[in-house]
């Protein structure tokens, strides 16, 4: 008598699921999802003109920055249909300050309107250990902690030099989700690594501009946030715990 194995179990299960393909299709838009992605500032005029009729919402005294653009451009392109929220945590700085993020965390954590956190932004290893250092990865961790319970997703970007280099906040895999890039083109496509402190990779590349072109980490985790978006526009009640599930689940990495 033959034995049914675990990964026969959960190629039935993927079978008997229509998320897979419903996430892909066209008609699927991430409608519904609100988004709010700590970057940078954004063309605000570039992104209306590339997506008419978004829901975009940049606060008056953001910096416009490329960086924070073509992340926004990803999320737009590949979820048009979510309301997406700029917060500017660089304030037109080369670097952001880790208060900044804490800062925001505190203010808005708990808000019915943060369902996904975009996190485009880590700080890496030479720089925690310091007193200040400490305490804001700390913070950063029991916040990120509090936005799982709440039922908000935060999936943030990997070091680019990743897996030699660890940044903060996305070597905090259990309550978030983290990304690397992936050597792909396919926007929908999500590879799960369980043997690693950041999880998940996707498409590496942006889809403007010279800077999009370079392979980041940045790019990939916009892609993951849009897909999120998709799965709760066909599932709003999803769990952050939920999503993992089933980013894990389809996931083409052995």
């Amino acid at each position: 008598m033959s034995r049914t194995t675990a990964g026969d179990r959960l190629a039935a299960w993927q079978a008997a699921s229509p998320l897979p393909e419903l996430v892909r299709s066209p008609g699927v838009t991430g409608a519904g999802a609100r988004v709010t992605m700590l970057d940078t500032g954004v063309d605000a005029a570039l992104l209306e003109s590339r997506h008419p009729g978004c829901r975009l919402e940049c606060p008056p005294d953001a910096v416009p920055a490329s960086h924070g653009t073509l992340v926004a451009d990803i999320l737009l392109s590949v979820a048009p249909g979510i309301s997406l929220r700029v917060a500017d945590i660089f304030a037109g700085k080369g670097s952001a300050d880790p208060e900044r993020l804490v800062g925001f965390l505190e203010d808005h954590l708990g808000s019915p309107r943060e369902q996904i956190l975009h996190c485009s932004l880590g700080w890496p290893e030479e720089r925690w250990d310091t007193p200040l250092g400490r305490s804001a990865r700390q913070k950063i961790t029991r916040l990120v902690e509090l936005a799982y319970e709440q039922g908000t997703c935060v999936v943030a970007a990997a070091h680019n030099d990743h897996p030699l280099a660890r940044s903060c906040p996305a070597d905090r895999a259990p309550p978030l989700v983290g990304v690397a890039a992936g050597d792909w083109d396919d926007p929908f496509r999500v590879d799960y690594h369980g043997d690693s402190w950041v999880e998940f990779s996707a498409r590496g590349t942006a889809n403007i501009g010279v800077l999009g072109r370079r392979p980041a980490s940045s790019w990939a985790a916009a892609h993951v946030s849009a897909l999120a978006a998709r799965l709760l526009e066909l599932r709003p009640g999803l769990r952050p715990f939920e999503i993992k599930a089933w980013l894990k689940a389809s996931s083409t990495h052995d």
